[in-house]
């Protein structure tokens, strides 16, 4: 009879037998009589079952993991298209804003433009005025032609001086006149008509007529 020791624990493998080892030589037992058929497919059905749930319970920490690593990505990804989304759709706003602001204003700048461009209706000349202007152009006269006769009046050179600028009071012809006039006056006011007419000349919106009178009288003083 030969003796096979015995393990403390029985640990069966996949078909119901009994392995042990001895010095590296392993040996199976048949297991007992008294385990049948039905018992020990109880008990291979039972290992599946475990295998099979810890199988599944590495495969759900495996997607756990991954998604866990890479999901984080995927959102990082997501939010930063979002943010660069909305930065330029803020980015287009601006722009749409900027450029209807810049469209109102070139508006009211071509508005402003046209309102300087436009002559103004020239007024009805009232008798008082024409009075001023033919005894203002009468005075003129005289300093030309009859400077004997002629006397100084403040309200007249005024006027002359007030008007030197607009053809419409003093004409082409009263202005060459109106120069000589300008020769003869004191050092005092021929400075301040220079100044004045040199203010005309850096003035916006002023006509040819006026600038070249501006000139000639700089000219002339």
């Amino acid at each position: 009879m030969t003796f096979v020791p015995q393990p403390k624990k029985l640990r069966f493998d996949e078909d119901g037998q009994v392995a042990e080892t001895i010095q590296g030589v392993v040996e199976y037992k048949k297991e007992p009589d008294h385990i049948d058929e039905e018992k020990r497919a109880k008990i291979i059905e039972l290992k599946k079952e475990k295998r099979e749930r810890l199988r599944n319970k590495l495969v759900e920490q495996e997607q756990k993991f991954h998604a866990a690593l890479f999901g984080n990505k995927d959102t990082e990804q997501k939010e930063e298209q979002k943010e660069d989304t909305e930065q330029k759709e803020d980015t287009e706003q601006k722009e749409d804003t900027e450029q209807k602001e810049d469209t109102e204003q070139n508006e009211k700048t071509k508005k402003k433009k046209k309102k300087k461009n436009k002559k103004k209706a020239p007024e009805p000349i009232s008798k008082e005025k024409e009075s001023a202007k033919d005894a203002a152009l009468a005075y003129l006269m005289t300093f030309i032609e009859n400077k004997e006769a002629w006397k100084f009046q403040k309200v007249r050179q005024t006027w002359i001086l007030q008007n030197l600028y607009y053809q419409h009071q003093i004409d082409n012809i009263h202005f060459k006149h109106t120069l000589t006039y300008l020769q003869g006056m004191g050092d005092r006011q021929k400075k301040e008509t220079i100044e004045e007419a040199k203010l005309m000349l850096e003035k916006e919106g002023i006509t040819d007529t006026i600038a070249k009178r501006a000139k000639k009288i700089i000219k002339q003083l």
